[in-house]
């Protein structure tokens, strides 16, 4: 059987979107390449995924460094394995790899999920303007083949890097399942008042200060609302709390931090609405996301919302202003026939997607370079 190896070493992480997308799509993919005469070699770092078979090739990492990992062990894997394709669903690859590829004539896939790097660098923490952004830049140009997840991020990047036209394809997305294993609030997350909702990593680019600063208008009606903010601290965390601290939200808004699945499908649940007003997405996850547990999504209007929305969520024109998002709160707390709405088309909006179709069109990318060997 023809080797692929695929680099899963992201899954050791707390899993967000990338790491999700990652995981779901290797679930699919798995058994279709078996099936089509592939063999794949998974990569972890210190553990293993449950759904992965004994009789599954997989190589473990049980370092700490995560430098050493993706500069030298990740290469040596490849080198040890020799596969005649390697496919990267998170992170650029170390330029070892690029020598692997011109040496052994190794086949390159990775997927690029936005433009952020490039049509954002405001919003990047430092680590990834000085290390990611150059690696990913420098990988562009050597990638055999680049998957993303929408054709709002397919124009994006081609508008970045001409060059990619011809090699570039968008597979989609899908759900991201998770298995619901109770139904009410921990004891330390008892919130008994009506609440909205954001998930995601707190960063500059989520604009979550513009929707508190339109949230601190909406308490003046209505004042026992709260706002839950659940994800991992990141860039853009320093401000979140300036900006509590200036409109007084230290009573109603509740940061929880990265929460577990099980705890997420509740927060969803319960919430009065999701509310996503990042400024540039490469698709939007949590918006699909939010649709399948049957919360209403106000999101705003630009980059590959839309295209995730598919016209099943209340959309912010403009998303800078907060008069806009207190608009929108407005209407849908006090429209519950709106709601209503929203969530019937949200679920109509998620009825036919599917990761086997994601993990076909992966499929389609990995044959159309082995053929070409």
């Amino acid at each position: 059987m023809t080797k692929i190896l695929i680099d899963c070493t992201s899954l050791s992480r707390k899993k967000t979107g990338i790491e999700n997308y990652t995981e779901q799509l290797c679930i699919a993919l798995k058994p279709m390449l078996y099936e089509n005469g592939f063999k794949p070699v998974f990569l972890f770092s210190h553990n293993k995924p449950t759904w992965l078979n004994e009789e599954d090739e997989h190589v473990i990492y049980k370092g700490n460094s995560t430098i050493v990992l993706n500069v030298f062990w990740t290469p040596l894997q490849l080198f040890k394995i020799a596969p005649v394709m390697a496919l990267f669903p998170a992170f650029p690859p170390s330029p070892l790899v690029y020598w692997l590829q011109k040496r052994f004539g190794i086949k390159i896939i990775k997927i690029v999920y936005d433009a952020a790097l490039w049509l954002y660098p405001d919003t990047l923490p430092f680590k990834n303007k000085v290390y990611f952004k150059p690696l990913e830049s420098f990988g562009i140009s050597k990638y055999d083949k680049i998957a993303t997840i929408s054709n709002s991020s397919l124009s994006d990047l081609v508008e970045v890097f001409p060059s990619v036209q011809n090699k570039i394809t968008s597979i989609g997305t899908s759900l991201i399942t998770r298995d619901v294993v109770f139904d009410v609030f921990q004891p330390d997350l008892d919130i008994k008042n009506e609440f909205f909702l954001f998930v995601g990593t707190v960063d500059t680019r989520k604009n979550i200060s513009v929707a508190l600063q339109a949230f601190s208008e909406f308490l003046c009606k209505y004042p026992d609302i709260k706002f839950v903010i659940a994800g991992r601290s990141a860039w853009g965390s320093k401000s979140l709390g300036e900006t509590i601290k200036k409109y007084k939200l230290e009573n109603n808004v509740e940061l929880v931090g990265y929460v577990d699945d099980a705890l997420l499908n509740v927060l969803y649940k319960k919430a009065l609405a999701f509310v996503f007003p990042s400024v540039y997405e490469g698709y939007g996850l949590p918006i699909i996301e939010a649709m399948s547990h049957g919360c209403p999504v106000i999101a705003s209007n630009n980059s590959s919302i839309p295209e995730a929305a598919g016209g099943a969520a209340l959309l912010v024109n403009d998303y800078t202003k907060a008069s806009s998002w207190l608009k929108a709160f407005n209407e849908i707390y006090d429209t519950p026939n709106l709601r209503k709405d929203l969530i019937l088309r949200g679920r109509i909006r998620i009825k036919n997607m599917s990761w086997n179709d994601v993990a076909k069109k992966m499929l389609g990318l990995v044959a159309d370079l082995t053929r070409k060997r």
